[in-house]
């Protein structure tokens, strides 16, 4: 070569064929519509031609400086460089010793000096704050960045003891549920990283590896060197782009290919193309020579069914057989659609119906049958005029249910077990339908379509964990709803099935034992919930997600202040507030504004807290519009500040404001409708408007005595209040009554 190659199409190029065999290379190429010279460069730089690049010391082919040896290394200081872990095109990965600040092994990887450009040097700078992002089991851990002494930049990461994961799955001859399960907790991974609106891009066994331990092995994600942010650039000055051709051929979905713009649904594309070679040794479409990477199949093709490939190594039992050529089958074609709106949304959901399958639960994956219909035709007329229509669909879906167990025939057997989850998706959409926070216009049957639901499901006998998620979703809709007692008894059930099935820390059972401790505290149980918030807290911090370990801090610190555990209430907050800010999530940083500002009013910090609900009052606005009910909440909390510092007219105002947004919202029936009917009553009370203040406070008794009860803190202190406004008024015997209705 007499000319430099590196610009942007022959780093394309390069990329596309490095990790193929030599042989398929020239053919994958031909198949872009490369020209033959071009192709000519690329295998020479690759080796695969005489004087070849990787297979010499030098690079004087390409314009660059010879480096000598390639184990000739550059100085680190803190580490000692024990041997190298591999070697690329662009650069290679050393095993050393972290000499301080602690004392551990380490993996470097580190740019040759002859490719350090502009483009290689962007890259690298984009996988370092691709990895810096990233904090979760299942991700190689970054721990820093520097320049060695001869000014080549590297990156120092966890050093992972592992072998590439299919590689490691023959080794070891695991069987299908541990290769599922090393494969889920790789999904979860990925999924943590596009929360993080990271992508990786370059999905593949050698970039999956699975280190041997003593409590079992443990897979970790690895290399992010061509990662992208899914808003943009990852750096603002390296020139990483959302369309080059980059990744691994034979991994690589259609869209990103063909070069254009990328979401999440890529990276399933190659979770798919793995979790295909886990289960038949072989990867889609793989051993054509006229299509060697599959490229022009899979632009509109799925592959054969993984049945009927299967590895028969793999397969454990009969049972695991028959799973294989039916809900695995769904599931990974499922992933490697060709149009990626086929695809599943998120590795999370991948995730999810592989954790199915392995439950005996029906899968998503299944194709839509008439239920979803009927979900659809529901949403269609949503509304008040619809809740009948609603209510008589959901009774004859159950009443088809026991019809079903009446069959006994083998083949309707089999079809119950696909349909009943059908029915379950479509009630379950049907309740998520009836949260306020989903519509907003209240409608006035909601509390008895959830009854029905209730009643009827007490009388099917369906599966636990299928039992365990209408239950789940019918306590959450109580809880928005603020029939905290009702909701507690189905949340008690849904986290009981889910323990008895489901693994201590399987996110179900999380989800169930926040939600219940949630219930709990908010129905004055602060015993019972305790221990609940808690056991969520710890599991979060196992689990190394910052989203959950947030919301966990957040959960538990309005437990604590409920307790009237003040200061470690406010150090729960603050954490809480601290992750949310780093993360970027600005509406769970304003949640965590607004409770922080309620504790430090509580502690009569009147300014600080005035200053935190304010800036919590501006993003909500900002984020949700001036009439959403968590703009009421702010509204009613920076209210009940004003009024303290004697600012009774303001904090009428915003009272009133507050009140307005949950009658819209929530309904005239909620508890928090009834909060702001009692916060609104003090400031009129100090304003001498007794009539409307009196009006005020005998509305919210009414509604905390029906959705609390007699002996609930915040009825208790409506009776209060009451009476002691009556007092004011001179009227000392209706307080004395009132109060006699209500003993302590």
């Amino acid at each position: 070569m007499t000319e430099r190659a590196l610009d942007g199409r022959f780093m394309q190029w390069l990329d596309l064929v490095l990790d193929l065999e030599p042989e398929a290379r020239r053919a994958a190429l031909e198949s872009r519509g490369v020209p033959t010279a071009d192709i000519d460069r690329v295998l020479t730089v690759l080796g695969d031609e005489d004087d070849g690049f990787l297979a010499r010391t030098a690079v004087e082919g390409l314009g660059g400086v010879a480096s000598g040896d390639p184990d000739d290394l550059p100085g680190f200081q803190n580490f000692t460089v024990l041997r190298s872990l591999g070697r690329g095109g662009m650069g290679q990965v050393l095993l050393a010793r972290q000499n301080e600040p602690v004392d551990r092994l380490v993996a470097i990887k580190l740019i040759r000096a002859a490719w350090l450009d502009e483009e290689v040097a962007g890259r690298f700078r984009a996988e370092q704050q691709a990895l810096a992002r990233l904090n979760h089991p299942a991700i190689a851990q970054f721990y820093e960045a520097g320049m060695t002494t001869d000014r080549r930049p590297f990156v120092v990461m966890e050093y992972v003891d592992g072998h590439p994961l299919t590689a490691w799955c023959e080794e070891e001859r695991a069987g299908l549920e541990q290769r599922l399960r090393l494969f889920v907790s790789i999904c979860r991974g990925v999924e943590h990283a596009h929360r993080r609106l990271v992508l990786h891009r370059d999905l593949k066994p050698s970039n999956l590896l699975v280190e041997s331990r003593q409590d079992g092995p443990i897979a970790k994600i690895i290399d992010f060197g061509i990662a992208r942010s899914l808003q943009g650039r990852l750096t603002e000055e390296g020139p990483v782009t959302g369309t080059a051709v980059l990744g691994t051929p034979g991994y690589m979905s259609p869209e990103a290919f063909a070069g254009a713009d990328l979401d999440t649904r890529t990276d399933v594309y190659s979770l798919g193309v793995v979790l295909y070679e886990l289960l038949t040794g072989a990867r889609p479409f793989e051993g054509q020579k006229s299509d060697p990477t599959g490229w022009i199949q899979r632009r509109t093709e799925t592959p054969p069914r993984p049945g009927t490939r299967a590895n028969r190594d793999v397969l454990d039992d009969a049972r695991w057989s028959r799973r294989l050529q039916n809900d695995l089958d769904w599931i990974t074609l499922r992933a490697l659609a060709p149009e990626r709106d086929q695809r599943y949304g998120s590795a999370a959901e991948l995730a999810d119906d592989l954790e199915r399958a392995l439950l005996d639960e029906p899968v998503n994956a299944r194709p839509p049958g008439p239920f979803d219909r009927l979900a659809r035709l529901v949403r269609r007329y949503r509304g008040t005029a619809a809740v009948s229509v609603v209510a008589i669909v959901l009774a004859a879906l159950l009443s088809t249910i026991s019809l079903w167990r009446t069959r006994q025939a083998e083949a309707q057997a089999r079809n119950e077990a696909a349909t009943s989850e059908q029915v379950i998706d479509f009630l379950v959409d049907l309740f998520e339908a009836a949260r306020p926070t989903s519509n907003p216009q209240p409608s006035i049957s909601v509390q008895e379509l959830i009854a029905l639901g209730a009643e009827r499901l007490a009388q099917e006998d369906l599966p636990p964990q299928q039992r365990a998620r209408l239950l789940h979703t019918l306590a959450d809709v109580q809880l928005r709803l603020g029939e905290f007692a009702s909701g507690r008894q189905l949340a008690t059930e849904a986290l009981e099935l889910r323990e008895r099935g489901l693994a201590a820390d399987h996110p179900d059972v999380i989800a169930s034992l926040e939600l219940l401790g949630n219930l709990e505290r908010r129905a004055g149980a602060l015993d019972e919930a305790s221990p609940r918030l808690e056991r969520v807290l710890a599991a979060a911090k196992r689990s190394g997600d910052r989203h959950d370990v947030s919301n966990a801090l957040n959960s538990l610190a309005n437990l604590r202040w409920r307790q009237d555990r003040l200061d470690e209430a406010e150090s729960l907050h603050r954490e809480a507030l601290e992750i949310r800010r780093s993360l970027d999530d600005p509406s769970a940083t304003a949640a965590s504004l607004n409770n922080l500002g309620v504790l430090l009013w509580s502690q009569d910090r009147f300014s600080e807290a005035e200053e935190v609900l304010r800036e919590a009052l501006a993003s909500y606005e900002s984020l949700l519009g001036a009439d959403h009910p968590r703009v009421a909440d702010t509204l009613g909390n920076l209210g009940l500040i004003l009024f303290d510092q004697g600012r009774y007219d303001d904090a009428a105002a915003n009272q009133e404001r507050a009140l307005a947004t949950r009658e819209r919202s929530l309904g005239p029936n909620h508890p928090e409708t009834a909060s702001a009917l009692h916060n609104l009553a003090l400031a009129l009370g100090r304003l001498d408007r007794l009539t409307e203040s009196e009006d005020a406070y005998r509305r919210a008794l009414d509604i905390r005595l029906e959705a609390l009860g007699a002996s609930h803190r915040d009825t208790r202190a409506t009776v209060r209040n009451l009476a002691a406004l009556l007092r004011r008024n001179g009227r000392s015997g209706e307080a004395d009554e009132l109060v006699s209705r209500f003993p302590s």
